[in-house]
């Protein structure tokens, strides 16, 4: 009970901060991801991870931008997880909703470290990212971290509640690209349920950013997303 009535609290306050962005120019957009582990050994301590992920943007209207990420992956505990990859993300019309194209590619690293409280499931990211953006003219380092909690409403803890959130911080600034300081926060409140090896989740997600410069700007978007282990 204790765990459910703070669970509760954090997801209401999420919905509030994303009812008071509405005064913000926003989009309603369709995140939809898919990603998988693969074991690269039988005790699972090396892993291949791969993810696709299109954006729907314009208010579902085009694809906005498309995420393509892989990353060696090395579990020292089973409560810890050490990410180092590659990802590419094109993307496909500007701040004024122009039809254009602009290349981003990326190495990342990560670090994943899950624990319980009371009945919660939580998992701390943290991850760094070197940025190369077409028609900047360097590379744009930027921080993130992801609080993320799983409260399970089933004895088999296979359907239930997730609420994230993920804060973001430019390193440095680039000449044509990211601006150095705050760069975007993301709020998620959703349900998953598991299926087999299939993790899956879908809810509400808002995003304040900076993406386009100075300009503030607000996503709405129904995200969902399967994660398959073997």
């Amino acid at each position: 009970m204790v765990a459910r009535f703070w669970f509760t609290r954090i997801a209401l306050v999420v919905l509030l901060r994303s009812h008071l962005a509405w005064a913000t120019p926003h989009d309603f957009e369709a995140w939809m991801a898919t990603a998988a582990l693969v074991p690269l050994d039988e005790s699972k301590t090396y892993q291949l991870f791969v993810e696709v992920q299109p954006r729907l943007g314009d208010d579902w209207q085009r694809l906005a931008t498309a995420i393509f990420r892989t990353a060696l992956v090395y579990d020292p505990i089973p409560s810890l997880s050490v990410f180092t990859g590659y990802g590419w993300l094109p993307t496909f019309y500007n701040a004024n909703y122009y039809r254009t194209y602009r290349d981003e590619q990326r190495l990342w690293q990560q670090i994943l470290y899950k624990h319980d409280l009371w009945n919660i499931s939580l998992q701390h990211r943290l991850r760094q990212e070197q940025r190369w953006i077409e028609d900047t003219d360097g590379v744009s380092n930027r921080t993130r971290y992801m609080l993320r909690g799983s409260l399970p409403l089933t004895d088999a803890h296979d359907f239930g509640i997730t609420v994230f959130d993920e804060f973001m911080v430019t390193l440095n600034t680039v000449e044509g690209g990211p601006w150095r300081g705050y760069d975007r926060n993301r709020l998620f409140v959703g349900t998953f349920w598991r299926v087999g090896n299939a993790h899956y989740e879908i809810g509400y997600l808002g995003e304040h950013a900076k993406r386009f410069g100075d300009d503030e700007r607000w996503v709405s978007a129904l995200a969902g997303g399967v994660l398959f282990t073997f």
